[in-house]
């Protein structure tokens, strides 16, 4: 359940509450009386506390949303800046601009702990996407990098997901999953926007997934 719907519930269940206690009150224990008008006013700012409080929780929701996907562009940049576009399926897993990469991410990863995996993708020679970049991640958080899921990404293996959003990235735009998908890990909405070389061209993405439940 997300975040707003949560506020609105306890907000609905407490006025509901002390609206019955108010009804107690006048028609059991006569230690009350209210007119007619009296508790439709009751009624109608009980309402509109409700809507107001459901629209404070969206606007919240909206605007971490946008937080969220404002990060991964820049993300893009940091990429570039540290020379990712030098990163080809014949780079070693000891040279120091993929290590330098490597480090970024999981910078990245322990800052915004609210994160799943964080890697770079670009178009192989089939046209299917081929990893270059991408952290080992902890999953599970229990401390511990365990099982192939959570090594690090092997440069130039072929990634069978993301077909579309890859193929939208590379384009020059930002890409957001259209709906939420599962795997064995838990269920997310990746994120994927253009990194470009020096010279101005788009060289690969990188994608960001985060927990789908951000986004209900």
């Amino acid at each position: 359940m997300s975040t707003s719907t949560i506020s609105f519930v306890v907000y609905f269940a407490l006025t509901f509450s002390g609206f019955a206690f108010l009804i107690y009150l006048n028609f059991f224990k006569h230690k009350v009386r209210f007119s007619f008008l009296l508790w439709l006013g009751i009624l109608v700012l009980i309402l509109l506390g409700a809507w107001s409080a459901d629209q404070g929780a969206q606007n919240q929701y909206q605007q971490a949303k946008k937080s969220i996907e404002s990060l991964v562009p820049t993300f893009a940049v940091e990429m570039q800046r540290l020379g990712h576009s030098k990163i080809t399926s014949e780079t070693k897993t000891d040279d120091p601009i993929y290590l330098g990469l490597i480090q970024a991410q999981k910078d990245w990863s322990r800052i915004n702990s609210h994160f799943g995996s964080i890697y770079t993708m670009r178009m192989g020679k089939d046209g299917k996407p081929i990893t270059v970049v991408g952290e080992e991640f902890d999953y599970n958080h229990d401390g511990k990098i365990e099982g192939d899921k959570e090594q690090r990404l092997v440069i130039g293996s072929v990634y069978d997901g993301l077909v579309d959003e890859t193929n939208e990235a590379l384009q020059g735009k930002i890409a957001i999953t259209k709906e939420p998908y599962t795997d064995e890990i838990g269920t997310w909405i990746s994120i994927l926007a253009p990194i470009y070389d020096s010279e101005g061209k788009v060289d690969a993405v990188i994608g960001v997934d985060y927990p789908a439940d951000l986004y209900e």
